[in-house]
C-alpha cells in the first residue's frame, strides 16, 4: 500500500504489486531497503519487515486497478464507491473473527478439562476433595468463555456469508451494504479480539500455577491471540470507525433521511414503554412511521431511531422466564441510548465554522476534531454496545435454527449466560433512567448463578464438541484422556536442566567457590 499522487493531487493509499529483489541474485533492487523488524511477543513463525524506497520507480501497470484506475496521461478514475477497496479487508476480518473464536475455544477446552481433573478442598465436610470445576467461582470464570467462543464463531459465519452476498451485489453495481459491513467487521474485530485475549487470560488463571507453564499451551495461545488486538487495525481506532458510522446514522434519522441496511435498522425501531420486552423487526417500515421521513430501515440499525422513552422499563424477572427476544430488546435499548448519548455529547462539544481557521482563532471553542476527541470514550462505548447487541441477536438467531431437542436447550443456556453476564458487567448501561431496577439487576445475578449450575453437568462435553485433538492443543493440562499429572512429570523431565543429575553450573562455578570457602575455614 502506498500513497498515490497523480498530476500533483493526492488520492490516498492504493495497492501496488512491486518487485523488491533481483530475480537472479535475490539482492534488494537499487533504491530498496528491506529487513526484518525483529522478535515479537508471538507469531514469530511469520516474518514482519520494514521497507523503504529511495527514488524507486513503480510502473503504472503494477497498480491494482480493479476499482480505482490511473490512465497513461495521469488521469485518476476513482472507484464507484469509496469503500470498494475494503472488500478484501472485510474478508480477512471474517477469517480473523473465526480464528479468534477457535483460540478462545482451545483455551476454554484446556481449562475446563483440567478443572474436571484437578481436585482440591471440600465443599461438604468429610466428603472428600472435589473437582475445582464444582466451585461456583471457577464456573463464573470459565463458562462465560464458552458462551463467548460460540457467539464469536456464529458471528464469523454470518459475517462471511454477508461478505459473499455483498460481493455478489458489488458485481451488480450495488454498494448499499458495503459501508455498514465494513463498520460491522471493524467493530467485531475490536470486540472479539479484546474479549478473546481477556478470556484466554481467565482460562490461564483458572489453572493456577500450572497455567503459567509452557506445558499448558496458554503462553502460546495468548501470545498468538493478543496480536489480534493490534494487527488489521488497532482496536480503539476500529471502534471509532464504527462510531463515525453510527453518528451518521443518528444524524440521518434526526434529518428524516436515513437509509438503513440490515446491519443497523434496529436503531430506528419504534418502542412502547408499556410493551413487554421483545424484538420487532421494522425492516420494511419507512421513516414516515418514525419521524415523518423516508428512511429505509434494516435489522441491524433500525433500533437507533426507535422511539426513546426515559420511562421505559425492562420486563426481566427471572432467568426461567426471560426469552431471547427480551434479552435482545434489552441490549438494543442499552445500545440505542448510549449511541444517542454519545451523539448528543459530540454535538454539544462541536461548533461548526465556515473555515477551520475561524474555529482555531476562537480560543476555548472546539473544532469538530477536538469535539470528536473529547467524545471518544463515549463513542467507543456506543460502538461496543452496538457490536454486543449484534452478537446477542446473531447468537439466538443461530440457536433458533437448531432442531436437536437435546442440544438446543444447552445452547440457549449458554446464550443467556453470555447476555446476563454482559448485563451484569455493564450495569450502568442497563440501569440508565431506571430501565433495569435494582431488583432486576439482582435477578440478573441470581440468573447467572442458576445458569452456572445448569451448565456444569455438560461443561466437559460442551468443550469436547469443539473437537480439538491433543495434537492441535499441544497441552499437557488439556489432554483428552485426563492423564494430566503423569504427563506433566514426563514433560518436566524433558527440560535440559534435568538431563543430568549434576548441573554444569555447579561444577563450573559453585564447587570452586565452596572449595575455596572451606579452605579458608
Amino acid at each position: 500500500m502506498a500513497q498515490l499522487c497523480t498530476n500533483g493531487k493526492w488520492h490516498g493509499p492504493h495497492p501496488f504489486f512491486v518487485q523488491l529483489r533481483d530475480s537472479e541474485t535475490h539482492m534488494p533492487l537499487k533504491g530498496v531497503t528491506v529487513g526484518d523488524i525483529g522478535p515479537k511477543l508471538g507469531i514469530n513463525g511469520s516474518d514482519n519487515g520494514f521497507l523503504r524506497f529511495d527514488n524507486f520507480r513503480i510502473p503504472r501497470k503494477t497498480m491494482f486497478m480493479k476499482n480505482a484506475k490511473v490512465l497513461p496521461d495521469g488521469t485518476y478514475l476513482p472507484p464507484k464507491h469509496a469503500k470498494l477497496g475494503f472488500g478484501a479487508m472485510v474478508f480477512v476480518r471474517s477469517i480473523m473473527i473465526k480464528d479468534q473464536s477457535m483460540q478462545l475455544g482451545s483455551a476454554i477446552t484446556i481449562a475446563v478439562r483440567y478443572s474436571a481433573i484437578r481436585r482440591q478442598g471440600e465443599i461438604i465436610p468429610n466428603s472428600g476433595e472435589v473437582q475445582i470445576l464444582d466451585y461456583q467461582t471457577q464456573q463464573l470464570r470459565l463458562f462465560p468463555q464458552i458462551s463467548r467462543a460460540l457467539a464469536f464463531l456464529f458471528a464469523a459465519y454470518e459475517v462471511k456469508d454477508l461478505y459473499m452476498r455483498v460481493t455478489t451485489q458489488l458485481q451488480e453495481g450495488n454498494t448499499e451494504l458495503l459501508p455498514e459491513l465494513h463498520g460491522l467487521s471493524s467493530g467485531l474485530k475490536s470486540v472479539v479480539s479484546w474479549e478473546t485475549a481477556q478470556g484466554i487470560e481467565q482460562c490461564r488463571l483458572a489453572c493456577g500455577g500450572h497455567g503459567y507453564s509452557q506445558a499448558s499451551a496458554f503462553p502460546e495461545i495468548y501470545s498468538y491471540a493478543v496480536g489480534g488486538c493490534t494487527y488489521e487495525g488497532e482496536n480503539i481506532v476500529m471502534l471509532l470507525q464504527v462510531a463515525r458510522g453510527l453518528v451518521k446514522i443518528v444524524s440521518s434519522i434526526r434529518a428524516g433521511t436515513a437509509k438503513l441496511s440490515q446491519l443497523t435498522s434496529y436503531i430506528a425501531e419504534k418502542r412502547s414503554p408499556s410493551a413487554k420486552s421483545h424484538f420487532t423487526c421494522v425492516e420494511n417500515v419507512s421513516a414516515a412511521d418514525i419521524r415523518a421521513g423516508t428512511a429505509k430501515l434494516s435489522q441491524l440499525t433500525s433500533y437507533i431511531a426507535e422511539k426513546r422513552s426515559p420511562s421505559a422499563k425492562s420486563h426481566f424477572t427471572c432467568v426461567e422466564n426471560v426469552s431471547a427476544a427480551e434479552l435482545i430488546t434489552d441490549f438494543e435499548h442499552a445500545a440505542r441510548e448510549q449511541i444517542f448519548y454519545a451523539y448528543e455529547m459530540w454535538k454539544h462539544n462541536e461548533t461548526r465554522y465556515s473555515t477551520p481557521e475561524e474555529a482555531w482563532n476562537k480560543t476555548g471553542i472546539d473544532t469538530p476534531e477536538e469535539a470528536w476527541n473529547k467524545t471518544g470514550i463515549e463513542l467507543c462505548k456506543a460502538s461496543r454496545l452496538h457490536v454486543k447487541a449484534y452478537l446477542i441477536r446473531n447468537y439466538f438467531n443461530y440457536v433458533s435454527k437448531c432442531n436437536d431437542s437435546e442440544i438446543r436447550p444447552i445452547l440457549d443456556q449458554l446464550g443467556k449466560l453470555y447476555a446476563l453476564e454482559c448485563i451484569s458487567a455493564g450495569g450502568v448501561w442497563f440501569t440508565r433512567n431506571g430501565y433495569f431496577s435494582d431488583d432486576q439487576m439482582a435477578s440478573v445475578r441470581i440468573g447467572i448463578y442458576l445458569l452456572l449450575e445448569k451448565i456444569r453437568p455438560n461443561a466437559v462435553a460442551i468443550v469436547d464438541s469443539f473437537d480439538f485433538s491433543d495434537r492441535e492443543l499441544q497441552s499437557v493440562l488439556g489432554r483428552r484422556d485426563g492423564n494430566v499429572y503423569e504427563n506433566l512429570l514426563k514433560w518436566a523431565k524433558q527440560s535440559p536442566l534435568n538431563q543430568s543429575e549434576i548441573s554444569t553450573a555447579y561444577i563450573k562455578h559453585l564447587k570452586p567457590m565452596m572449595t575455596e570457602g572451606k579452605s579458608k575455614l
